[in-house]
């Protein structure tokens, strides 16, 4: 399946006087045909299917890669990875020098520009206001950091849970993970939290604002609390389509042996966790139709890339 790029954008009742807000949330590693709205039997997406039935879905979107780094700074820049010169997550060196990216010139413009979550760009290059960054997964994946340039690692060190978390990534077995902590503790529970957070503080100010969210979620591995896995545990999914190792490059072929059952299981862990992220897309729009920040704002749902899930 060609990787797709989903933008939804959601208008309420809107003034053309007024300058907009515009609140961007973007999916990790999501498959845009494992969502309600887009034709899946299974999986349960109900904030995100309300978002698509009252706004507008483009679905003939390309990404310009098929990994988080060249697909993200393709989208900052609104460039090809030939002219970043970003093709891969650790192309380390960053856009090239005095780069225009979307945020700057909304910042130029006079908007406020925010981003919560995720980052796979260099933060010196950005172009925002607020830069609130954390390291992804990885970044507690079965090793300890310090507190103090992570946000989400500072949170699991104040709390003392950073031990604990750490030890269920090195016991994991393969991609699933039996999450050790609160909900609320999980990383993009806390990245819809701190963006709520910023959020009532701007209520205050009239002037017009851009929040990028990042979150990681869906990519594995299978870490989201046992509620969302419950949902799926014994649900029948459509057969796994065989792979196919003809003609493949021997370091390709290598990697593509998994049985039927484990990508069954894999695939239930996927949806699971796509269901964790509706959930959290959910709480965010709750939340701006509470404050009234709705009635101004615009609302948009986009991925970097999908993975292929059988």
């Amino acid at each position: 399946m060609r990787p797709l790029l989903l933008v939804l954008f959601f208008t309420a009742s809107l003034h053309a006087a007024e300058r907009l807000n515009v609140v961007m949330v973007e999916a990790d590693d999501l498959n845009p045909m494992a969502l309600g709205y887009m034709g899946h039997r299974v999986v349960k997406t109900p904030h995100l299917d309300r978002l698509a039935a009252q706004g507008t879905v483009f679905k003939n979107c390309i990404v310009q890669g098929t990994a988080c780094a060249p697909s993200r700074n393709s989208l900052l820049t609104g460039t090809y990875p030939h002219n970043t010169g970003i093709y891969m997550n650790a192309s380390s060196a960053g856009l090239p020098e005095n780069c225009w990216t979307f945020p700057a010139a909304l910042r130029r413009a006079g908007v406020y520009t925010a981003f919560y979550g995720k980052n796979h760009f260099r933060t010196d290059q950005l172009g925002f206001d607020l830069n609130f960054s954390t390291g992804g997964k990885v970044a507690v994946s079965g090793r300890k950091h310090p507190p103090g340039k992570d946000p989400y690692i500072t949170h699991l060190h104040e709390k003392g849970l950073q031990d604990k978390l750490v030890a269920a990534y090195k016991n994991r077995k393969g991609l699933d993970i039996e999450f050790p902590l609160d909900e609320e503790d999980y990383l993009d529970s806390f990245i819809i939290n701190s963006a709520i957070k910023w959020l009532k503080a701007k209520e205050a100010r009239k002037d017009p604002f851009f929040l990028w969210i990042d979150l990681t979620l869906p990519h594995p591995p299978m870490d989201v609390p046992q509620k969302y896995k419950d949902l799926y545990k014994d649900v029948e999914l459509d057969p796994v389509i065989p792979m196919r190792k003809n003609g493949l490059p021997a370091s390709l072929a290598k990697d593509m042996n998994e049985s039927p059952r484990n990508l069954t299981a894999y695939r239930r862990g996927y949806l699971a966790m796509i269901t964790m992220m509706d959930a959290l897309v959910g709480r965010l729009v709750d939340h701006l139709d509470k404050s009234g920040l709705r009635e101004n704002t615009i609302v948009i749902f986009i991925a970097d890339q999908g993975s292929m899930t059988g």
